[in-house]
């Protein structure tokens, strides 16, 4: 900001207007002003004597948009949706915030214009018109829609787990971090195709439970619990985990999600470290089966390549001049089966 403010002299160096109502509150542009007062101000900028120096003065006037006195919250929200959703803005409104924006307009719509007579059937075509006019002001392109109602589903979501925790509304909960790089909201985020997955109602709380459960152990837990990025997805691979995730049940079941005390977040705690840990040392002996599926696959395409595919006599030509690759192949397979064949010996003993 230092430098900018020294480059543009004869302006306040805004580019673009951002939107005030009748009343003076932003819709858009709050930072921008905060910005231009800091400036005002002279904090940081170098006296005009010196090199790159700004006059404090040319900062002083905001451009802004002023809404009509009659602007309704509905315009204020499509106004949002335009301003903080959309594709073409270089910081893009964080998936938490633009889901809750999203709700709150389609609900107020939805309230204003399905009737308690309506058939299923019209209020399916309602819900669905209100999602096109939301979309048709956030991301544009073919998934515009997709993309509002991934923001739906994941406030159905969002809204599940709160309830849970008898914290209904309180989306502040979810934004927080406790010490993690990343705050609660990218943990459910990554967790939505899950529940979405859930074919019944119950067991949609059921996954939802699991999930509250899991962040009081985030909020109030140890440091060795697993946090982070990395954190939650373990919990979440423990959770789509049939073996395991009885572990993550047991500390739901004997914890009061309304009200949990110190007690109970211990004994969840342990339940669902053990549980993470053990699922990581599963998927950890998987992989080299999984990888050698994979393997087998690809040797499967270079076989049909080789028989039916066009031009054999060329990719045999060059074959037969690296056929060394083939012997490599051999000697890592010897190694791998003289491994299992050392582990079947011990085991038998």
């Amino acid at each position: 900001m230092e430098r900018a403010a020294g480059e543009v002299p004869d302006s306040n160096g805004q580019e673009q207007p951002g939107i005030v109502l009748s009343d003076g509150t932003y819709v858009n542009g709050n930072r921008r002003d905060t910005a231009l007062e800091w400036l005002t101000n002279g904090k940081g900028v170098k006296k005009k004597s010196k090199k790159f120096g700004a006059r404090t003065k040319a900062f002083d006037i905001i451009e802004v948009g002023i809404c009509d006195k009659d602007t309704t919250e509905s315009d204020i929200r499509l106004m949002e949706i335009r301003e903080q959703i959309s594709m073409d803005l270089r910081d893009e409104y964080d998936f938490m915030n633009a889901s809750m924006l999203t709700k709150e307009q389609f609900t107020s719509e939805m309230n204003k214009k399905i009737k308690p007579t309506m058939s299923g059937k019209k209020k399916q075509q309602v819900e669905d018109t209100i999602i096109k006019e939301i979309a048709s002001q956030g991301y544009s392109g073919k998934k515009s829609v997709a993309r509002t109602r991934e923001y739906l589903d994941f406030m159905k979501f969002v809204d599940q787990v709160l309830k849970a925790m008898g914290k209904e509304e309180q989306y502040h909960i979810v934004n927080q971090s406790s010490g993690s790089e990343k705050p609660f909201s990218y943990k459910l985020k990554g967790a939505v195709k899950h529940w979405k997955a859930r074919r019944t109602v119950r067991e949609k709380i059921d996954y939802a439970e699991m999930q509250a459960a899991t962040v009081h152990v985030h909020q109030k837990g140890g440091k060795d619990f697993p946090r982070g990025a990395k954190g939650y997805r373990a919990i979440d691979y423990t959770i789509n985990n049939p073996t395991y995730v009885s572990g993550i049940m047991k500390a739901r079941d004997q914890m009061n999600l309304k009200n949990p005390t110190a007690e109970q977040i211990k004994t969840a705690e342990k339940l669902i470290t053990s549980a993470v840990k053990k699922d990581e040392i599963q998927r950890a002996g998987q992989a080299p089966y999984e990888e050698l599926e994979d393997v087998v696959a690809m040797l499967n395409h270079v076989n049909e390549s080789l028989t039916k595919g066009g031009e054999v006599e060329q990719k045999l030509q060059v074959l037969s001049k690296k056929k060394r690759i083939l012997d490599e192949i051999d000697d890592k397979m010897n190694s791998i089966e003289s491994a299992i064949k050392n582990y079947e010996k011990k085991s038998k003993k």
